[in-house]
């Protein structure tokens, strides 16, 4: 049971100050508490700490970390944001989640593909799930300002066409 390891060392967590050893500890248990202990570790700690808690995130046993990475983007945070952008769609796509929770996850963070090779990224991942919707957010990326983006989503819809076919 995760909640119930990750309470054994969230407690420890609180005693002592041997961080360094406990939220890697958390990041192989999973779990909702240490989750919220890891993101909240992340707000709060000094720099190390907040590598440490990025790196848990990133080793995450399931999905759920996606949330807490979807905040770091949403906070603008210049040295984790692309990072957690990156994490988020590797999580999203591997996630046994279907076509239509994916794709959900993938309009969260949308707004947050600052970059041309980011929002080619998200074009690429949302290609792969294949349904009708997939295609309709790819197609809002053909009038992108930057031509790496709309040929990404050119090449998307026709990878997906031929799928069809």
């Amino acid at each position: 049971d995760p909640e119930k390891g990750s309470e054994i060392i969230i407690d420890a967590l609180n005693k002592e100050d041997s961080r360094k050893e406990l939220i890697p500890l958390l990041a192989e248990i999973g779990g909702k508490s240490a989750l919220k202990r890891v993101a909240w570790e992340f707000e709060n700690g000094d720099a190390t700490i907040r590598d440490l808690c990025f790196d848990a995130l990133l080793h995450w046993p399931d999905h759920t970390a996606a949330e807490v990475l979807l905040d770091i983007c949403a906070s603008g945070n210049k040295t984790f944001g692309r990072p957690a952008f990156d994490a988020y769609l590797k999580t999203v796509a591997e996630a046994p989640l279907d076509a239509e929770r994916k794709l959900k996850m993938i309009n969260d963070i949308a707004r947050y593909a600052g970059a041309p090779d980011a929002r080619s990224a998200l074009i690429y991942l949302a290609a792969s799930l294949g349904t009708d919707r997939a295609r309709q957010l790819i197609e809002t990326y053909l009038s992108d300002p930057y031509d790496e983006v709309r040929s990404a989503a050119e090449d998307a819809l026709s990878t997906m066409n031929m799928k069809e076919h």
